[in-house]
């Protein structure tokens, strides 16, 4: 199993997580005071966006895995594979 080759990648993922988990703490707060279900499907709405980006985050980093190390290290693919992994987290 492959993981996430840099410490500014990994640094950004666990704090996207924490926004999340702070998110969902947010929305169960929401359900026991009893708030509209409009907003807390709002809430759900954006903590899953957040979720689907960390996964496509980690899609990316699959795929650089499945390069050559050379190849990997050109800027060209790099720029390639965050455009994918852009593309996918903004459609998701």
């Amino acid at each position: 199993m492959e993981n996430l080759r840099s410490d500014v990648d990994k640094k950004a993922l666990i704090l996207r997580l924490k926004r999340v988990e702070g998110q969902l703490r947010g929305i169960q707060q929401l359900i026991e005071n009893e708030a509209d279900c409009e907003d807390i499907a709002h809430q759900l709405h954006a903590a899953r966006r957040a979720l689907d980006k960390s996964f496509y985050t980690m899609m990316a980093c699959a795929f650089e895995h499945q390069f050559d190390e050379k190849l990997v290290s050109n800027p060209k693919v790099r720029k390639g594979v965050e455009k994918m992994s852009s593309i996918l987290a903004r459609y998701s």
